[in-house]
């Protein structure tokens, strides 16, 4: 019986299962697990759905298990022996798919053969089995060790540097100041709009001064990222990273993702009675945005795997005619309609009083691309114009477009009301895609950066203040709390190639 056991080719059911495991591990704590476990599904699926054509072919458990397990191989990891090749023979004909896949065909196909004329193999069976029940084994035994020893908790990039404790006064709430920190992704600053797209924004920041705005025109985002710049502001340091020049891959943008569910300021703010309002990328309130995890965590899941590198690698040759390409467009209006209703929210926000003090943090996917918005913020669709704009005018009808809303923001932040009020409205770091004919590290960085106090003493501001101090400026000049100011720096981040 256990001789029988050991020759049915179980292999095809946990090679699915180890593959899944191991990325488990690897992300430890920052993988949606229903996602996991539905990936799972779907690579299980395909072994049973292998062996059977396999059995219909061969007449045989073992030679349909053998063949279907090389074809799984082939897709599991052509992801990592691909890049090894490339990293051998970069810009080779050697490590093109021309010749890596034909090669792979021919292989297949000569294994086919050859399971065709011998006899059944028994002892690659038990091989297989014994191999891949070994490696399972270990990866639950690491998943147990991980739970155990609570390794999610190093997902914090901020652990190891904590605030300091912060005492405060409870006495007297009313005094607590709403703060309203908005942010419009990607929007950099009026002197680097100057520089480098030869664009006048200073109507903008003549009007932001006339409803008693301070600019920080010499802003430099401390990150070129979305979830590490948020994060880092949100948490007031930088990162506990151990260099520049970080190489920036999908666990690092989850782990910057966890690090923001778990950031300083909510967590004091909270604590002395503050009502937390998020009205940012994340779908009902969440502070994680749902939409881009949900995407980096299927690509963790399948972007190693043949068919996904091929999409990625070949596919985007016949983007207008692949399905992608319409899921694309029904994210681009879900952002539009996200951002119209964050933006309605906001709003109403800075018009309404509170009995308890607010923090109120929204994102607007804008002048971030794609740039589908013109400067009326009517949706533009780039397969219907006669002459499409290019990415450097799209981003400038969007800036108008945002233009038109800071200025609302403005009039309404400018009303009378008893609490006192802060808001701040920040690029989170500044354009990250080629400017006219120029590119340049520091058009990254350079953000848009204003503040409203309601009091008007804005003494403990200054020109270069980047995003790394916004809130303990603001900590200090109404808590008292006398944090020190960390140095204004940027810290180079360069992304991995999507998969």
């Amino acid at each position: 019986m256990l001789l029988r056991l050991k020759q049915l080719p179980l292999h095809l059911l946990l090679l699915p299962a180890f593959f899944v495991l191991h990325i488990v591990n690897e992300y430890y704590g920052l993988l949606d697990m229903s996602l996991a476990g539905r990936y799972t599904f779907y690579y299980l699926l395909l072994s049973v759905v292998l062996f059977f054509a396999g059995k219909l072919f061969y007449k045989s458990n073992q030679k349909a298990g053998l063949w279907a397990m090389a074809l799984l191989i082939f897709f599991f990891f052509w992801g990592a022996f691909h890049d090894y090749v490339k990293n051998l023979f970069p810009s080779s004909f050697f490590s093109s798919y021309s010749f890596l896949l034909s090669l792979s065909i021919i292989l297949i196909s000569l294994l086919s053969v050859k399971l065709k004329t011998n006899e059944p193999p028994v002892r690659a069976t038990i091989f297989f089995n014994f191999l891949f029940c070994i490696l399972v084994i270990l990866e639950l035994v690491e998943i147990g060790g991980n739970a155990i020893t609570g390794a999610n908790g190093l997902n914090n990039l901020s652990r190891k540097n904590p605030q300091q404790e912060i005492i405060v006064n409870k006495a007297d709430s009313s005094r607590y100041p709403d703060i309203y920190f908005i942010v419009f992704d990607e929007y950099t600053s009026t002197k680097a709009l100057k520089k480098y797209f030869n664009f006048d924004n200073s109507s903008l920041d003549s009007a932001m001064r006339n409803y008693n705005f301070y600019i920080a025109g010499n802003s430099k985002s401390n990150y070129n990222s979305t979830p590490m710049s948020v994060t880092s502001t949100f948490n007031m340091q930088y990162f506990n990273l151990e260099a520049e020049e970080l190489i920036f891959g999908s666990k690092e943008i989850q782990q910057a993702w966890y690090s923001l569910s778990r950031n300083f300021l909510h967590r004091f703010l909270k604590k002395i009675g503050y009502r937390v309002l998020d009205y940012s990328l994340g779908a009902d309130g969440t502070m994680t945005p749902a939409k881009f995890t949900r995407r980096n965590h299927i690509k963790i899941l399948s972007g190693e795997t043949f068919w996904k590198r091929f999409q990625h690698d070949i596919m985007w040759n016949f983007l207008l005619f692949w399905p992608s390409s319409r899921d694309n467009n029904n994210s681009e209006t879900y952002d539009d309609n996200n951002n119209a209703l964050n933006f309605k929210r906001t709003l109403a926000e800075l018009k309404s009083q509170s009995d308890s003090p607010r923090l109120v943090y929204t994102h607007l996917l804008f002048p971030h691309p794609p740039f589908d918005l013109d400067r009326n913020g009517q949706r533009i669709n780039p397969l219907q114009k006669d002459t499409p704009i290019s990415d450097s005018q799209g981003y400038l009808e969007q800036v108008r477009y945002a233009n038109k809303l800071i200025q609302q923001i403005a009039q309404a932040a400018n009303q009378t009301r008893a609490r006192p009020s802060v808001v701040i409205i920040e690029g989170d770091h500044g354009y990250r895609y080629k400017a006219p004919e120029v590119e340049t590290t520091e058009l990254q960085y350079m953000n848009l950066s204003m503040f409203y106090f309601s009091d008007n003493d804005y003494r403990l501001l200054y020109d270069s203040i980047s995003p790394v101090n916004s809130f303990r400026v603001i900590l200090n000049k109404y808590f008292n709390t006398k944090l020190p100011l960390l140095k204004d720096s940027v810290v180079k981040i360069h992304y991995l190639p999507a998969n």
